[in-house]
Order: structure tokens, then C-alpha cells, then sequence
């Protein structure tokens, strides 16, 4: 169909005149559910918008079959949303991809979707990060694998992989070497959508599947390719290896108390902070009087450098020498650990000690 010649062929359109529309869409994603059932625009808008914790300016257009762009106010909840895809949405599954300026909704690839895969049925020496990521190439790009424990049923392996899923799912492969034989690994697929049990296909059910029934011969049984034991029913817990520093020691060690004397520095500032009896020293009255923490540690016989300290916690000394009034802040040495009575708050500056532990 032409033109008529009375009007402009073409109009050229700049990039000023979009700009409202660019940037609403830039804050947007664009999804297709893969699924053979009637979705209706406003059932997966209202589904979502609960789903996604009803982000602000939240809204959904429909421009093609089965494919939706999602508008967002914010960029923070566009990308949050996208991390979760494939979304589960009626027992199928909605494929999100980030919107493209120069991409076609009909150029947007649907079909490649993150899916975290679980290898059961390795020997015990192959269940490592290696083999997994040598399996998961099978599947697509691997992009994590790692070792989990199952409660009551051992370690496995599992990878983060982006799958195909215009072909059929993969049950599982054999793995071996001449050392070990050849062992069927099983591919247990978290979070799987619904699918056909019959061609292995994620988008409709068995029955309503068009690929031919084919008939076990009569002294055979009927054999499963695909089957619900691909659904994956526990996540597991990923087994950690313990990081060490490098000086050989494990992380956790750093953060325990110095069984070593303190540093002369710090146990200087120590014996130089003074708790006084009371804020102002009594006229007529000598100061060398009122006791100091130095010496009031000396006369229990302790000494700091033999000894862990710690600070803001009242000492009660169990002989008949009394305790001066008005003390706020002392120090406990271990001789003096089955003696510790609760924490008392301190009053008094210590913004002169800022670390104990040795350099």
C-alpha cells in the first residue's frame, strides 16, 4: 500500500522526541510465558503485582502473544525482578530479558533460561566442583557449580546453567573412565515448571502433547525417559570449605583473644589510667591517698603482662579489704575470673586505648 502523493513519505524521528518514552522503557523488562494455556493481561498483572511485592508504578502491556513488557517507576526493582527469572506463574514459566532499544520483541531470545541442575549418582571421589562444571557443558553455559550435602542423603553436585528450552529436557548422562566403569548421573532440575513427561518439552502437559504414543511390546514394561523424579524436591546445603589466612591459620582463630603477654605500650596506657574515688578530691586531703587501678591490681598481686584484661567490669575481691567508693571502671585478670560480678558501666574516658591486641 502507497501513500497517497499528497502526504510525506517519510518522517524522520530524533531522539528528543522519544525521550519520555526511552526512559520509561529503559526501567522496563519485556517476558514471555511459556505455557499452551489463554493468558489474559489482567490476571497476570494483578497475580504479579503481589508476586513482586507491588512495585511502585507497576503496569503491564501485552505486545504480542503470550509476551508482556512490565513497566517499573524504579530501575532497583526492574533489576531485583530480573535476578528471580524464570518466574513460576501458573505452573509455568515467565522468561524475563532486560528491553533492548535496537532488539525486536520478535528478536528477543526466550528459549535460554537459568536453571540450577542437580548431578546425583556420581561416585564419591567424582562429586567435585570440576566434574561439575565438565557435566554441565552438556546442558550450556555453566556459570556455577559447587558441592551441596542433602540431610540423609549425601553430597551432590549442582551448577547454575543456562539451558536451551526450545529442545528437550536431558534425564541424565553416563560418566566414567576405565578406572571407575561408566555410572548413570541423574539431572534433577530445581524449580521446574510443568512439562510433558512424554517428549520432555517445558510448555504443555502429556496430555496435550502431539507426539505419538508408543506401545511397550507385550513382554516388556513400559520405559520412561522423562518422568516427575526430574523435579528436583530439596535444594540442599552447600558444603563449605574452611578459609584459612595466609599464615595457615583459619579465619576464625584471628578473632579469638591473644593467649600471649600485652605489648609494654598498651600496658602503659593501662597502668596509667586512674579511677578516682570521687569526681573531686576532698579538700585537705592528700591525692597519693585515693587509689589508682595500678595499684589497687598490685596490692591483689596480678600482674598485666601474665594476664588477658578486660574492661568496664567491676572486680570484687573476696579478702576483708574493702573496695573504694565510687570505682567505675577496673580490670580482671584471670586470677580473678571466678570472682567476676555483673557488668557496671563505665563513666570514665577510654578513648585512650584503641586496641589490645598485639602488633
Amino acid at each position: 500500500m502507497y501513500p497517497p502523493s499528497n502526504t510525506p513519505a517519510f518522517i524522520i524521528c530524533y531522539d528528543e522526541d522519544v525521550v519520555e518514552g526511552v526512559e520509561s522503557c529503559t526501567k522496563s523488562l519485556v517476558g514471555k510465558i511459556q505455557t499452551t494455556k489463554l493468558i489474559h493481561m489482567n490476571s497476570i498483572q494483578n497475580a504479579l503485582a503481589g508476586i513482586w511485592c507491588n512495585p511502585p508504578g507497576f503496569r503491564v502491556e501485552e505486545i504480542a502473544p503470550k509476551t508482556f513488557q512490565f513497566f517499573f517507576e524504579k530501575v532497583d526493582d526492574a533489576d531485583r525482578i530480573l535476578k528471580g527469572s524464570p518466574w513460576l506463574f501458573r505452573n509455568s514459566w515467565l522468561v524475563l530479558k532486560k528491553w533492548q532499544r535496537d532488539l525486536k520483541i520478535d528478536q528477543v531470545d526466550f528459549q535460554r533460561v537459568l536453571m540450577k541442575v542437580q548431578l546425583w549418582g556420581l561416585p564419591l571421589h567424582c562429586r567435585t566442583s570440576k566434574m561439575g562444571l565438565k557435566i554441565g557443558s552438556c546442558l550450556g553455559n555453566v556459570l556455577e557449580f559447587d558441592v551441596f550435602d542433602e540431610r540423609d542423603r549425601g553430597t551432590f553436585v549442582k551448577i547454575l546453567v543456562e539451558v536451551d528450552i526450545s529442545k528437550p529436557l536431558l534425564p541424565g548422562i553416563p560418566v566414567g573412565s576405565h578406572k571407575d566403569g561408566v555410572t548413570w548421573v541423574e539431572f534433577k532440575y530445581e524449580q521446574l515448571p510443568q512439562f510433558c513427561f512424554r517428549c520432555g518439552y517445558i510448555g504443555h502437559i502429556e496430555d496435550l502433547c502431539k507426539k505419538p504414543i508408543i506401545l511397550p511390546h507385550e513382554d516388556n514394561e513400559e520405559r520412561r525417559e522423562f518422568g516427575p523424579w526430574m523435579q528436583a524436591s530439596h535444594i540442599g546445603r552447600k558444603v563449605r570449605v574452611s578459609q584459612h589466612c595466609s599464615d595457615g591459620q583459619p579465619w576464625g582463630d584471628q578473632y579469638q583473644r591473644t593467649k600471649g603477654p600485652l605489648p609494654c605500650d598498651v600496658t602503659e596506657l593501662l597502668d596509667a589510667l586512674s579511677v578516682n574515688n570521687s569526681p573531686q578530691t576532698p579538700k585537705g586531703e592528700d591525692a597519693s591517698l585515693i587509689p589508682s587501678v595500678s595499684t589497687h591490681q598490685s596490692a591483689r598481686g596480678s600482674s598485666l603482662n601474665d594476664n588477658h584484661v578486660a574492661i568496664n567490669s567491676v572486680d570484687k575481691a573476696q579478702d576483708d579489704d574493702p573496695q573504694p567508693n565510687g570505682v567505675e571502671a577496673s580490670i580482671i585478670t584471670l586470677a580473678d575470673k571466678e570472682n567476676h560480678v555483673p557488668h557496671v558501666p563505665c563513666t570514665e574516658p577510654l578513648s585512650c586505648i584503641t586496641n589490645l591486641a598485639p602488633t
